[in-house]
Formats: structure tokens, sequence, C-alpha cells
């Protein structure tokens, strides 16, 4: 994909001026750099030269512009402005000015921005946005599950140490708003309840529990919105342990 960050803006700047220009400045680069400025009070740049750089300076072209057009460096163009041409140059909030302010939105807008239609172009940016590391988890019964991320690795592995038999998503529930909810866990020792797992980040889903628990009241179910009781090593070693765990679709296919 074409980035518009790379999108150079388009001028139409005078190509006879900066002729004239480039004769003058490599005349006066190629003498020794102790020389440059006496060779610039010898021979200045002619006055419509010199009135033309103002001007489109002036009217809010920036130097690294300029001096794209010019075909020298931007380093080499601040030379050129400020030690040989002494143009005062924008500083600190000035620098920014209408021209490359409007240029730098029309280059992101509508199919131009990086971001338009992205889920059709980067379809794999999309998928699991809002879950978090997934992977196929060994239970201890020798089958392979599906988990969405850490708390869910964790959570099923302190079940497995206390051999607690567990499902997981086991049923979809239709709700009486139209949605359909699915709980993580269905614990089937003593009395079976169901176990959701909700890190901070998913809080604001909290509220198809309560759908859930006003519609089927005879239902049990928890929700666990600290892990940290169910790890003795702390979450973030759990995380770098289930990264190298857990198995991608992929991987479990060619070990069946």
């Amino acid at each position: 994909m074409n980035s518009p960050w790379n999108t150079k803006m388009k001028v139409n700047f005078d190509n006879d001026i900066k002729e004239e220009i480039l004769v003058w400045y490599n005349d006066i680069v190629k003498q020794k750099r102790y020389l440059r400025k006496i060779k610039v009070q010898e021979n200045p740049l002619n006055k419509e030269c010199l009135e033309y750089l103002n001007s489109i300076y002036n009217e809010g072209y920036g130097l690294k512009i300029i001096a794209r057009w010019l075909g020298i460096s931007y380093t080499q163009n601040r030379t050129l402005f400020m030690k040989y041409l002494k143009i005062k140059t924008r500083k600190g909030q000035n620098i920014s000015t209408n021209i490359t302010r409007k240029f730098r939105s029309e280059r992101v807008k509508g199919n131009k921005s990086p971001w338009y239609n992205w889920p059709e172009k980067m379809p794999f940016l999309t998928k699991n946005t809002n879950t978090g590391i997934q992977g196929y988890y060994l239970r201890k019964s020798g089958k392979y599950v599906w988990l969405r991320s850490t708390w869910e690795y964790i959570y099923a592995k302190w079940l497995d140490s206390k051999n607690i038999p567990w499902e997981y998503e086991a049923k979809t529930y239709k709700l009486s708003n139209g949605e359909t909810y699915r709980p993580d866990f269905k614990i089937l020792e003593n009395d079976t309840f169901l176990v959701e797992i909700k890190g901070s980040r998913f809080k604001n889903r909290l509220y198809k529990i309560d759908l859930f628990k006003k519609q089927y009241k005879h239902i049990n179910i928890i929700v666990i919105t600290d892990i940290s009781k169910y790890s003795k090593i702390g979450y973030y070693k759990e995380l770098k342990k289930w990264k190298k765990l857990r198995l991608s679709k992929e991987e479990l296919k060619k070990l069946q």
C-alpha cells in the first residue's frame, strides 16, 4: 500500500529562476569554505531570484519543499537561506504554515487515508483485536482446548491443578435484548455453576451478565475481575509462559 506520509507536495515554481539560483549556488559551494562568504559578498544573488525565494517562502512554502525543488538537501538549503542569503526563517510554532497544514490534511482524507477501508485491506489487523493472547491449551486430561486470553489460561491451569472438572464455552444463551451470551467456563464440581473471566478492558460488557442473571435466575454465575489470586507467579510470568506453551491452529494440526 502506498503511504500518504511519503506523498510529496507538488509545486509549480519558476524553473528559469531555479536554474539561475543553482548556477550561482554551485559557484559558491565550489569555493573553499573560508572563501564562500567573501564570494557571496563579491557576487551576490541577483535581486529577482532573491525576491522570488523570499516570496515563495513568505507565501508559506517550507525549506524542505524549496530544497526539493532546487534539488539540494534540506541542510544545504538552510545554509543557503540563513548563511548566504540572510533570509529570516520561521521559528517555533510558525514553522507550520496554512499551506503545509492544508497539504497534510488533504493527503490523508477519504480514500487517501491509510485507514480507509482498512478492515478490507488488512483483515489480519481486525482478527482478535478484542481478545488477549489466544492459543490451544493442553488440559490435564490430555485434550486441547482453545483459550482466548492469558487470564483464561491462568484460570484453566488453576482448575486443573485443583482437579476441578470443567468445560469451556459449553453453551450459548439467548438474552432478552436479542443478543447472545456464552460464559467462559462451566464448573462441574458439586453444584454446577458458570464462570466469566473479565479483565478491566472488558468491564463495559458486564451488562450481558446482568441480563443473564435476571433472565436465568436458577443458574449460578460468578465473574472474575482479578486473576492474581489464581496465580502464584504473577501475571507477566504467566503471560511469558503462556506464549511459549500455547499452540496455534496450524501447530495443532501438525500434531494430529
